[in-house]
């Protein structure tokens, strides 16, 4: 009898470990310092699409970035057509959420580690950006350059005078 409520107990605790990865998002700095704890794991991930779309056979890859971390991730056509913006200079591309299955070392891809997406929604749109200069620092840079260029004749000033006073009449 009690081996039962151990066996039912083990069962249910080793299905609660399995899927708990995919109930909750995990930062990729979290896939990587950990890799064979998630490796063949389901996972969910969010970040920014950023760089290029890559077509591959059937698929496609993006790249994604949350903080400082970035990773492959591989896509079927139906989230492809999903991504409207990629994130690159002035632009911040779209915001996704990813569930799939992560590879610390995918045999179908070289041995990369990466993420297989099962799916893809999109949680914000991506947008342009405006480049926003702030006129102080231009200011204080322009500044700081006079003062430089002010130094720079005045030491030079001084080393051409101490030069000429060394030299024997």
């Amino acid at each position: 009898m009690h081996v039962r409520k151990y066996r039912l107990f083990f069962v249910c605790w080793q299905l609660l470990w399995t899927t708990s990865f995919a109930s909750y998002d995990i930062s990729l700095n979290q896939l990587f310092n950990n890799p064979t704890m998630y490796n063949g794991q389901k996972v969910v991930v969010t970040g920014e699409v950023v760089g290029d779309i890559m077509s591959e056979g059937e698929g496609f890859w993006i790249n994604i970035k949350d903080s400082n971390s970035f990773i492959g991730v591989f896509i079927q056509d139906v989230d492809r057509a999903k991504i409207t913006k990629l994130g690159r200079y002035r632009i911040i591309g779209d915001i996704v959420r990813i569930t799939g299955i992560y590879n610390e070392h995918c045999t179908q891809h070289f041995g990369e580690n990466d993420i297989h997406a099962e799916n893809l929604e999109i949680i914000q749109p991506g947008e342009a950006t405006e480049e926003t200069i702030d006129f102080q620092k231009i200011v204080i840079s322009f500044v700081l350059g006079i003062i430089t260029i002010l130094f720079l004749i005045h030491s030079h000033r001084m080393a051409g005078l101490q030069g000429t006073s060394d030299k024997p009449s």
